[in-house]
């Protein structure tokens, strides 16, 4: 469980993308855990990139706005079609814009998705070979 803001984002972010079911199969490369890319290379990368934090109040003691986005790098296997548009796509349904996330840090936060995801173009990657399409979901949370 998470002792911090960025840490309650960051773990809020991640479950709701364990809970994302994906024909085929598409495991996840969780960030500093050891893994194995499969055969075909077909597999999700999550990243969570965090931007500047807003001090919007004068109080000491007020939230602040927490921007960022949730990078997930979609990989799959070369010469596939449009198949890889497909799994960002359903990647991207599983962010649907205004999505309230929770964690149970210090009462509680909130982290929500503030518009829908943005799929970047397919990138061909030589070593090892295969497709990546980077999908930007931008969230905020107050806290």
């Amino acid at each position: 469980m998470a002792t911090t803001v960025e840490g309650a984002i960051k773990e809020a972010l991640f479950a709701r993308l364990a809970t994302l079911v994906l024909a085929p199969v598409h495991p996840v490369a969780w960030p500093n855990l050891s893994f194995t890319p499969p055969a075909g290379n077909r597999y999700l990368e999550p990243k969570v990139v965090p931007n500047t934090v807003g001090r919007v109040f004068i109080g000491s003691n007020e939230p602040h706005q927490r921007l960022g986005f949730l990078q997930v790098n979609v990989r799959d296997a070369l010469n596939q079609g449009t198949r890889i548009d497909d799994i960002a796509g359903a990647v991207a349904a599983h962010f649907p814009a205004d999505l309230k996330l929770s964690n149970a840090f210090g009462g509680g936060i909130v982290v929500r998705i503030t518009s829908d995801p943005s799929p970047g173009s397919a990138l061909i990657e030589t070593t090892p070979p295969g497709v990546v399409v980077p999908l930007l979901i931008p969230f905020e949370c107050w806290a």
